[in-house]
């Protein structure tokens, strides 16, 4: 058997063989680096076209498209390994794509409503004056649909996971609609058939009237849909009933592209992984179920640790602000 290298023993060996002072005062082995396999024009070639337009039939470059075709077409004599490294180094991901809801730049209204919003959320608790804030699903976007099985699932056991067939019976969908208390850990979810006009404006009384009798004024954040409105009031009720239901509201609407600003959305999130990520049948289970989730959510005292302020917005969001 060949000897060992000496430089190739461990610390450990050499701690015992040769004592403490030897391993501090360590021979560093002389490696000299290993020189990158893309780098200078290649390694920009390779990013420039990560970020490009795809061919035609193709709808985004992706790593196997970088890897298969625009290596041969650049005239890049690299390994897909190689391609791979250069793109690690960056913040690219050529096969992904981020969907935002992005406001136009310099939108005076957006920050306006904006900064409106947020002094609200930064105001102290006030057993009085609580701040809800209020969001519901959209039918186009998110609606909550009413499904029914064909085949009964076969529950979980200690050998498997639950199964359940493919195919479903649609019954229909419906909206639910979130109110969220902030500072107070209190939630209020329920569901409607419809979101029109008189939905709003009953689940609004039932808030105002029902869940906050003591409040002389509840402070509401809505979204800006035109059925959002104190007018929506006086098309669902008696003229004297809408005024003094009115009267207790001070409402602060969010922008358009500004959803993100509801902290309902967060819980409107939360019930539809938590609770609502199943297949139900029926519009008279899901109340009941919904307010189960809302008991336990609301006994837990979940509250929204909102750390967004107008002094960051103004940092982080500089570019919507309008240049004077």
């Amino acid at each position: 058997m060949r000897a060992r290298d000496t430089d190739s023993i461990t610390v450990s060996e050499q701690y015992v063989k040769e004592g403490i002072e030897r391993v501090l005062n360590r021979k560093k082995r002389e490696t000299p680096p290993v020189p990158a396999k893309a780098a200078g024009e290649t390694e920009a070639k390779i990013i420039a076209a990560s970020c490009g337009e795809p061919p035609p039939g193709y709808s985004r470059r992706d790593l196997r498209l970088l890897e298969e075709r625009d290596k041969v077409e650049l005239g890049i004599e690299l390994s897909d390994t190689a391609i791979r490294t250069v793109l690690k180094k960056t913040p690219l991901k050529p096969h992904l794509k981020e969907c935002r809801r992005v406001p136009p730049k310099g939108n005076a209204a957006f920050v306006a409503s904006m900064e409106d919003i947020l002094e609200a959320y930064h105001r102290p608790y006030e057993e009085k004056r609580p701040v809800i804030c209020m969001e519901r699903t959209k039918v186009r976007e998110r609606p909550v649909q009413l499904l029914g099985e064909k085949r009964e699932p076969e529950r979980m056991n200690e050998r498997r996971g639950k199964r359940e067939d493919n195919k479903y019976v649609r019954k229909g969908t419906c909206s639910i609609f979130m109110f969220a208390e902030q500072l107070g850990g209190k939630r209020y979810v329920s569901a409607s058939a419809q979101r029109t006009r008189k939905d709003w404006a009953r689940e609004v009384k039932s808030i105002v009237r029902e869940q906050y009798p003591q409040a002389e004024k509840a402070v509401l954040v809505t979204d800006s849909l035109n059925t959002h409105t104190i007018s929506s009031l006086y098309e669902s009720v008696p003229a004297p009933e809408a005024f003094e239901t009115g009267q207790k509201l001070e409402t602060h609407d969010t922008p358009k592209h500004g959803s993100w600003l509801n902290i309902a959305e967060t819980e409107l999130g939360a019930v539809t992984s938590r609770c609502l990520d199943r297949r139900v049948d029926t519009p008279e289970k899901l109340p009941s179920e919904l307010e189960a989730w809302q008991r336990d959510r609301n006994q837990n005292q979940k509250t929204v640790n909102r750390q967004f302020t107008t002094e960051y917005a103004r940092i982080k969001l500089h570019s919507l602000y309008p240049k004077l």
